[in-house]
Order: C-alpha cells, then sequence, then structure tokens
C-alpha cells in the first residue's frame, strides 16, 4: 500500500494489473479535471464530498454513497464543488481485457445503488490489501457485469443518440491513429471535406471537444500508459509528441490532476 501526500493532506494510491486495469484511490482532493477522454472503460465511486459530472454532453450533480461509469472514447469531467475537496476512486479496465472475459462494455451512467457500491467496496479491499490475482479479477468482473441492470432501471436516456457523420468519425479515428503526431486542423478539414471553422464547430457540437484537445488527450493517456511500464517522463513526453517534459505535465495535470512524478510514485513505492 502507498499513499502519495502533500502539505495539503492530498494522498493518492494506485494499483494495476499491467495493461489490464488500474485502480486509483484519491482522498480530500480540491484539484479539478478539464473535459477528456479514456481509452479504458472507467468506473468511478464518490467516497466523500460532492461533484459535478459532465457525461454525454449532461451535467449530473452526484455524492458520497453514488457509483459512475464512463465508456471508453466519450467526453467527461468529473469536479468537486469548488473550495470543497472530494474523496474518490476510479476504475480503469482495458476494452481488450474485458472482452477477453467475455464482458461487453456498459453503456455510461450513474447509479446510487447500496448493491453497487459494496461490490465496489469488496474490490478496493482485494486490491489494496493484495489478494490474489485471480480473486481480485472476479471480483472486478462481478462488479462490471452488476452494472447492465444498474444502467437500465437508474440512467437510461429517454432516446439513442444519432450516429456522428461519417466525416466527423473519420477525424477522430484518424487523430486517434496519429495522436503523437503533429496535425493541423487545415488538414483534418480537408479530410473531413469542410473548412476549419466548420469542423472546430461540428466537431465539439458532436464530440464535446475540439480536435486538439481530444489529441492532447490522447497523448496524455499513452504517457501515462508507458510511465506504468517504466518509461520516464522525459521519454514519455517525447514519445507522446509532447515539446518537452513541462508540457507533458502540464497536460497530464489538466487530465489527470497529478504529475507525472506523482503519478509513478503512486504505482512505485
Amino acid at each position: 500500500m502507498h499513499e502519495d501526500g502533500n502539505r495539503r493532506g492530498v494522498t493518492q494510491r494506485i494499483r494495476h494489473g499491467g495493461r489490464g486495469w488500474e485502480l486509483r484511490e484519491t482522498s480530500r482532493a480540491s484539484a479539478g479535471y478539464a473535459p477528456h477522454v479514456h481509452d479504458t472503460f472507467s468506473l468511478g465511486q464518490i467516497l466523500g464530498g460532492r461533484s459535478r459530472c459532465l457525461i454525454g454532453g449532461r451535467t449530473r450533480r452526484i455524492a458520497a454513497g453514488a457509483c459512475v461509469w464512463v465508456r471508453a472514447g466519450e467526453v467527461h469531467a468529473c469536479n468537486p464543488r469548488p473550495g470543497a475537496p472530494w474523496s474518490y476512486r476510479m476504475l480503469h479496465i482495458d476494452l481488450a481485457w474485458l472482452c477477453a472475459q467475455g464482458v461487453s462494455e456498459p453503456h455510461s451512467g450513474v447509479s446510487a445503488s447500496r448493491a453497487l457500491w459494496l461490490d465496489y467496496e469488496a474490490l478496493a479491499r482485494r486490491v489494496f490489501e493484495d489478494a490474489p490475482r485471480a480473486e481480485t479479477e472476479a471480483a472486478m468482473l462481478r462488479l462490471v457485469r452488476r452494472l447492465a441492470p444498474e444502467w437500465d432501471r437508474t440512467d437510461k436516456p429517454g432516446r439513442a443518440e444519432p450516429d456522428d457523420p461519417a466525416a466527423l468519425r473519420r477525424v477522430r479515428e484518424y487523430i486517434e491513429a496519429h495522436a503523437c503526431e503533429t496535425l493541423a486542423l487545415d488538414e483534418l478539414a480537408v479530410l473531413a471535406g469542410t473548412t476549419p471553422w466548420r469542423l472546430l464547430r461540428d466537431f465539439q457540437r458532436h464530440h464535446g471537444i475540439t480536435p486538439h484537445a481530444l489529441q492532447l488527450c490522447l497523448r496524455a493517456n499513452r504517457a501515462r500508459r508507458w510511465l506504468r511500464e517504466g518509461m520516464t517522463p522525459c521519454d514519455a513526453a517525447l514519445a507522446a509528441g509532447f515539446a518537452d517534459q513541462s508540457h507533458l505535465t502540464r497536460m497530464f495535470k489538466r487530465y489527470v490532476a497529478l504529475t507525472p512524478g506523482a503519478y509513478r510514485r503512486a504505482l512505485t513505492r
């Protein structure tokens, strides 16, 4: 078990199962997140305080006792009330690992279900007490499988969202495939068959994030994975396409609410 604190009393604990999953626990934090995406399925648990959580263009107010989960690639941002620290856990599960277990990715949702909360608590105990990996991952799968009925019961939208236009999907897929390279808005506009201004407007309206912000977020996600695999912050910054380590640090704090160094310390001690 590791606690990575600072003078304000914030603590961080992180455990991971290789490329399969990562569980992070944060206590008494006030730092916020910019709207961002993950390349994993993500499941949060509010342990203390209150939060405003943006998912799929809709803002929800949630508090201790609630769980929130977000599909990979969906723009979201959960932040504490101004001046009021909160505590939470966030579980990130790799989609390839989830698929290998025969489990489909649930739709995004929010629930204050007591049963869901207790399943999450049981999983966290196993993770942070270093229970056998098979036991931990069995608990993780029980938790994820519970989400489908919880979503049906508590947070199902009234209508299905329409598919994104093909041109915007094409641009997003291109950004995801070339996130660590230099991409110009006018080049993306040519790919979409429109003007840069119109692409910027339409992309943000459909995806909830600008093309450049999406690219920076994807770079931070990849640097995060490489840091977990042992790469230094300097090497991760260059590999991800950032100008230097300080640029990575700024973006990492925006999307992960930690510096790369603090993230590595929470993982390795």
